[in-house]
């Protein structure tokens, strides 16, 4: 009988022999996308961040910091998996999907500041702050890579 023992690598990437990145946000591919004279990356830090005229409406930011607890999880569930022989790629993958689930999530719940008057005589009362033609969430993308 042979056994296969994958913990060697699994703590070398818990101690740092492998580090994972995991980014969510609208990635260099998608952000490219011209909506009405404007990148999806250039829409989104507008909204992510406010001007002079548009409200700050965090959707990654303060994703992020209401789910810190429940990300902490994730990450010590990943963890675990590599102790026990997981694949790294897998659980930074899963991470990185769970993280953009609830970006989306995050956008299509209706993120305050509501939308003004004029927007909701525009496009109807029942239109969701930075839902107008999907375009932006269809770009939001959770990706990961091993390093």
């Amino acid at each position: 009988m042979t056994i296969i023992d994958n913990r060697s690598n699994a703590f070398d990437a818990l101690l740092g022999g492998l580090e994972m990145e995991v980014t969510i946000g609208i990635h260099e591919g998608e952000g490219g996308v011209s909506h009405d004279g404007l990148t999806n990356a250039e829409l989104g830090a507008i909204h992510e961040f406010g001007t002079g005229d548009i409200p700050q409406r965090s959707f990654i930011r303060a994703y992020i910091d209401e789910h810190e607890g429940e990300i902490n999880a994730w990450l010590s569930e990943a963890a675990d998996e590599l102790i026990t022989g997981g694949d790294a790629q897998q659980e930074a993958d899963r991470i990185a999907l769970q993280l953009e689930s609830g970006v989306k999530d995050r956008l299509l719940s209706g993120i305050t500041p509501g939308l003004s008057d004029a927007t909701k005589k525009r496009r109807g009362d029942s239109a969701v702050p930075l839902i107008d033609t999907s375009q932006m969430l269809g770009s939001i993308r959770g990706k990961a890579k091993l390093k």
